[in-house]
């Protein structure tokens, strides 16, 4: 048998988004969709691993604490993310 190499889509950016939910809980997203913790940082080393050079963004909620912003970018990088910068367009 012979295999054929998969063309994997280029990524343009990582983007995830921070907001604030009801009853004061954070919500991180992942392409619009909700994402945990746990299953953000394991996503994000299977696209570094493929595309190392993807550029990881954070786009947050004016309502989110900076701390909460800055715990988020600390979790992108222990993840593997080599820098992450943010957005700076308003969130709807």
């Amino acid at each position: 048998t012979t295999t054929k190499p998969v063309k994997i889509p280029k990524l343009d950016n990582f983007v995830v988004t921070i907001k604030k939910g009801n009853g004061g809980t954070i919500k991180l997203y992942l392409d619009d969709r909700p994402i945990s913790r746990r299953d953000l940082g394991t996503k994000l080393k299977k696209v570094l691993r493929i595309q190392p050079k993807t550029p990881i963004l954070v786009r947050g909620d004016r309502r989110v604490a900076y701390g909460k912003v800055v715990e988020l970018m600390s979790l992108l990088q222990k993840a593997g993310a080599p820098s992450v910068g943010l957005v700076t367009q308003p969130v709807n």
